[in-house]
């Protein structure tokens, strides 16, 4: 499976940014070119929604605090 459905991966412009202290000073996490990158809470790591590494969890529950916002 991928980071995109895995439980430790964040790509919300939000958390990113709260997780990236001084992020917001050079721009932000909204940022078209980040596309579906996200944050590995596992690894610490900018990871594509692609990637995948074996401490894979999936996802339960609802989706929220997912996605691009």
């Amino acid at each position: 499976m991928t980071c995109d459905v895995c439980a430790h991966f964040v790509n919300t412009a939000t958390r990113i940014e709260a997780m990236i202290p001084g992020l917001t000073t050079m721009g932000s996490a909204r940022a078209s070119v980040r596309a579906d990158d996200g944050i590995c809470g596992v690894h610490d790591l900018i990871v594509t929604a692609r990637d995948r590494c074996d401490q894979f969890a999936p996802r339960s529950g609802p989706t929220e605090g997912r996605g691009r916002s």
